[in-house]
């Protein structure tokens, strides 16, 4: 019978600084780079409003229906940016630009998390990762929910209601003109996206106008814009 080779089986030693580097899944963007991101969504959704003019003109009430679909995209564009705005402003607290918050002193790191940091101390960017993580699965559309990431981070949701809605005589707080915005957006993309814009008790379809829309996406501008020189004067501080 022919001899079979022999196998090494010595333990050859492990070259030092060799290990290979764990690449970054999440990417961190400047604010610049969130802000024209948000913009892009918002410049897509209003773009829309040429096929809502050519369907209407042709009598073709689908175009209530790219209305709607403007309606889940505008708070989809908000959600993501307020992933976006979390995701920089912890960061900033975690580098020591911002000052932290209670909110952030409770941030919970799962077990598992930091022994991955510590397999692979070389990696750059592992506490972005983790944040992303945390919150991806979470949505931001809500006034409590937008509200409670703003307090995360530090931003004043107070100076943001006062930036995007102060306006001279209104008798209305501002705080509640933001919550109310947020809130009733929030309500009709669920009843869009959930009920196919129907009424539970009787299944009628709510009727949808281009003003509604406008009005929406005035307001969420607003709401963004004051956001983000919320944070750019926290950066400036």
């Amino acid at each position: 019978m022919p001899q079979s080779e022999e196998r090494n089986l010595e333990l050859t030693p492990r070259s030092v600084g060799t290990r290979n580097r764990r690449p970054n899944r999440t990417i961190p963007f400047e604010l610049s780079a969130i802000k024209n991101r948000f913009a892009d969504n918002l410049l897509s959704i209003k773009s829309q409003f040429e096929l809502v003019e050519k369907l209407k003109a042709e009598e073709n009430l689908q175009y209530k229906d790219i209305l709607r679909s403007q309606i889940v995209f505008l708070d989809s564009a908000l959600d993501f940016f307020i992933h976006e705005a979390t995701k920089y402003g912890m960061v900033q607290i975690f580098q020591g630009v911002w000052e932290k918050t209670e909110r952030y002193d409770n941030f919970t790191i799962r077990l598992g998390e930091i022994s991955d940091v510590l397999r692979n101390p070389e990696q750059e960017n592992w506490f972005l990762d983790i944040v992303n993580d945390s919150y991806a699965e979470d949505t931001f559309m809500s006034a409590d929910a937008v509200i409670g990431q703003l307090n995360l981070i530090g931003v004043k949701w107070q100076s943001v209601a006062d930036r995007a809605f102060h306006t001279q005589g209104s008798t209305t707080p501002t705080k509640d003109k933001l919550k109310n915005t947020l809130n009733a957006l929030f309500r009709r993309r669920n009843q869009i996206a959930h009920q196919a814009d129907c009424l539970h008790e009787t299944g009628q379809k709510l009727d949808i106008k281009r003003e509604d829309v406008e009005t929406y996406i005035s307001d969420i501008e607003k709401i963004v814009t004051a956001i983000s020189e919320e944070i750019e004067d926290m950066n400036h501080s």
